[in-house]
């Protein structure tokens, strides 16, 4: 969380399925672990059929700042989940270009977010979304890993 607050972590990875499938540019995510949260805009979404591709494609360190091989890379994503692999397999992975807005205010997770990889919907974060001062949007929220 830290690195995507601080702009270090530009790009987020996760499987193509479920909410995550619907996401476009100017989208709004939540992204949450534990009580600590961050609202950020998507920028871009980009579909790989897999999560070394998006690496290769994306930027290792713009993905996974710090991270020294594409090997370290795939292992760090195999290990969230016993089913990684089969997913990523199944359903593709997706790339967003994150860009984290601190203009929506104090930003609390839903009462009733989960721990999902795949994200939820949540009517507004922390009040009003109001991208532009439009309407208020949905905000998918993902579940981050620490």
């Amino acid at each position: 969380m830290n690195l995507i607050e601080k702009g270090e972590k530009k790009v987020e990875a996760r499987i193509n399925h479920g909410d995550v499938k619907n996401l476009k540019k100017g989208d709004l995510v939540c992204l949450t672990t534990g009580n600590r949260l961050v609202v950020a805009e998507l920028d871009c979404v980009t579909a790989f059929p897999s999560f070394m591709d998006l690496l290769k494609k994306a930027g290792l360190q713009n993905v996974l700042p710090g991270c020294k091989t594409y090997k370290q890379g795939m292992a760090a994503y195999h290990d969230l989940s016993p089913n990684s692999a089969k997913d990523e397999k199944k359903h593709g992975v997706v790339a967003l270009l994150l860009k984290v807005r601190r203009d929506i205010g104090k930003a609390r997770p839903p009462a009733s977010s989960r721990p999902a990889s795949a994200g939820q919907r949540g009517s507004d974060v922390g009040g009003k979304a109001k991208p532009g001062g439009g309407e208020a949007k949905d905000v998918v929220v993902l579940y981050c890993p620490v």
